[in-house]
């Protein structure tokens, strides 16, 4: 495997995997190693489901700000516990791009402060408290709204 992103794929709340696959490195110059023959991405789909709470964030960036807000930090914190999250433009050698929507576990908790910090010139700042178990779109200067 030579890529592999989690990404809700299914909107239920957890987590799944997509794993990446590339030839360049299969065969007995590099250890033998067992490739998947032909090369596929593979999807691995999260049936367990998730045990706690969990909010999910899709930013989308006002005039001043690139419309996916990459480079918007988030920060969330729910029970005392701090997470902080990047949106990312893509990384790593094999071009891989994670999900823009971002996924932040909150365990018992039923509601999450969420502070962003948007990538424009100001690094302006917008603060909300959100309900656990549901994604939300959030645009910059604009309330929260869960997407059902």
């Amino acid at each position: 495997s030579h890529g592999v992103q989690a990404v809700d794929l299914d909107r239920d709340g957890d987590l799944d995997l997509v794993v990446g696959a590339l030839d360049s490195y299969c065969g007995p110059e590099w250890g033998g190693n067992n490739c998947w023959d032909p090369p596929t991405t593979r999807i691995y789909e999260n049936v367990i489901g998730n045990q706690q709470n969990w909010i999910q964030l899709s930013l989308e960036g006002g005039p001043s700000t690139n419309r996916a807000a990459i480079g918007a930090r988030v920060t969330v914190t729910a029970n005392g516990v701090t997470q902080t999250q990047e949106i990312g433009g893509g990384h790593g050698r094999y071009t891989t791009q994670g999900d823009l929507t971002l996924h932040f576990g909150l365990g018992p908790a039923c509601n999450a402060e969420v502070t962003i910090r948007w990538p424009d010139k100001n690094l302006s700042m917008q603060s909300f408290t959100v309900g656990a178990g549901y994604r939300y779109t959030v645009t910059q200067d604009q309330d929260p709204v869960a997407v059902q």
